[in-house]
């Protein structure tokens, strides 16, 4: 796993990627070293040189940028890793990713929507453990 932060309008942010699939977004921080500070000790990510940071990396974090600074952007297209996710978990977080920007659903909609009506409290569960807002 690798990791990258930036500055933006919504504070500084750490990306976590391996391969070609986004792990964890974390934002909102004072500074790069409370940024990286906020991710999971036990993971195994190594801090990243700018100069090999993939471009689908950077190309993300412009958008993220831009969307911090107001913009209309959609992040559905952004490659995830959801292996560590059970099937019922992968369902609710790509429900989740359909929302459009300025909509809103609740845990109940998600739940009808992942396949398992009537599962908003798992459906509350899986969203406050989501690496990837």
């Amino acid at each position: 796993m690798s990791v990258s932060e930036l500055l933006s309008e919504l504070g500084w942010l750490a990306l976590v990627w391996r391969d070609e699939r986004l792990l964890r977004i974390s934002f909102g921080h004072p500074s790069a070293a409370a940024a990286i500070a906020s991710l999971d000790s036990a993971d195994d990510w190594i801090a990243t040189d700018s100069e090999v940071v993939p471009e689908w990396i950077n190309k993300l974090a412009e958008r993220l940028q831009s969307y911090a600074a107001g913009n209309e952007e959609m992040f559905d297209d952004v490659p995830l890793d959801l292996s560590h996710l059970s099937a019922f978990q992968a369902s609710v977080v790509r429900a989740c990713r359909r929302i459009r920007r300025g909509r809103v659903r609740t845990y109940g909609e998600l739940a009808a929507l992942a396949g398992v009506k009537g599962a908003a409290r798992a459906v509350g569960t899986v969203m406050s453990q989501n690496p990837l807002p």
